[in-house]
């Protein structure tokens, strides 16, 4: 549902490639806990998650925080705002200033955030897209 986010809003599309299909992946997404073979590792304190760009297009969860969907728990973290967030930085996109945008660097507990205007201004501006 992220990346329909992303592709309703930005002239890009993308498609699932689910089973034995590495190579076909150009972004693969998991759950990691403590030292799992990158140069960053979590902690039940975080980071929330990560993500490396092409041409690696990883994107890791921390599988110690707790994980709710659209605002499920108050005391989670949002996985759908964090997806925003990290498929915005697959993208090419860097913090944002605005709290309101997705690209905002921290997230609190139980908070819900979707794309914003900032986000797809930085992103038309990035690739040279006419809005």
């Amino acid at each position: 549902m992220a990346f329909r986010e992303w592709a309703n809003v930005t002239p890009f599309k993308f498609s699932h490639v689910q089973g034995p299909h590495p190579g076909l992946a150009h972004i693969s997404i998991s759950f990691e806990v403590g030292k799992h073979g990158d140069s960053e590792d979590f902690t039940p304190d975080g980071p929330l998650a990560h993500s490396f760009g092409p041409p690696i297009g990883i994107i890791h969860f921390n599988g110690e925080m707790g994980w709710a969907h659209d605002g499920d728990s108050y005391y989670s973290f949002d996985i759908k705002s964090v997806a925003l967030h990290e498929i915005g930085h697959l993208l090419g996109l860097n913090h944002s200033a605005d709290r309101l945008a997705i690209m905002f660097p921290t997230f609190d507990r139980g908070e819900i955030r979707r794309i914003h205007q900032d986000d797809v201004n930085g992103i038309y501006h990035l690739y040279g897209f006419e809005n």
